[in-house]
């Protein structure tokens, strides 16, 4: 609920869970993480997200993109898609880029998306691939046009300078 979001964000634990996902053991790590994931995905605030994604909480939880646990990996992904929302411009504007996809991909949180389109959890796959269409899907539009061949009188060129 708003009111336990308040709570934790005013009790100061964002920046201490954060930390924890990123720096603890197993076990510890995926309840610090839980709870993030509580935070974020319950939050009506673009205020919280924004804070938590300035304590870099987009590389912690994409740290955790390549753990074996399907029901954490769920949860975090989740979690990535309401950050992913929050970053969207506002009122839609698909030519305007997500503000919180450059941190995805300079974490490593890209790759580790695409990894998980071959991952054997069926929900966990459909998510990444969700995610990647949403947010990420412009960039491979405009990556395909540069590699498709220009048609010309004398047949099909393909641009070689990509």
């Amino acid at each position: 609920s708003d009111a336990q979001v308040a709570a934790v964000c005013a009790a100061g634990l964002l920046p201490t869970l954060i930390d924890m996902i990123k720096t603890e053991e197993y076990e510890i790590k995926k309840e610090a993480a839980y709870c993030i994931v509580n935070v974020v995905c319950n939050t009506r605030s673009a205020e919280v997200v924004e804070r938590v994604v300035q304590l870099d909480a987009i590389a912690a939880l994409c740290g955790l993109l390549d753990l074996p646990d399907a029901s954490l990996l769920i949860a975090v992904l989740d979690a990535m898609e309401s950050i992913m929302r929050a970053g969207s411009p506002r009122g839609g504007d698909a030519a305007s880029p997500n503000r919180y996809a450059p941190f995805v991909e300079q974490c490593g949180g890209f790759d580790k998306l695409e990894a998980l389109q071959t991952h054997p959890n069926e929900t966990v796959y459909n998510k990444a691939a969700q995610l990647l269409e949403v947010f990420f899907g412009a960039d491979d539009d405009e990556e395909d046009a540069e590699l498709a061949p220009a048609e010309h009188a004398e047949g099909y060129c393909f641009n070689m300078h990509a």
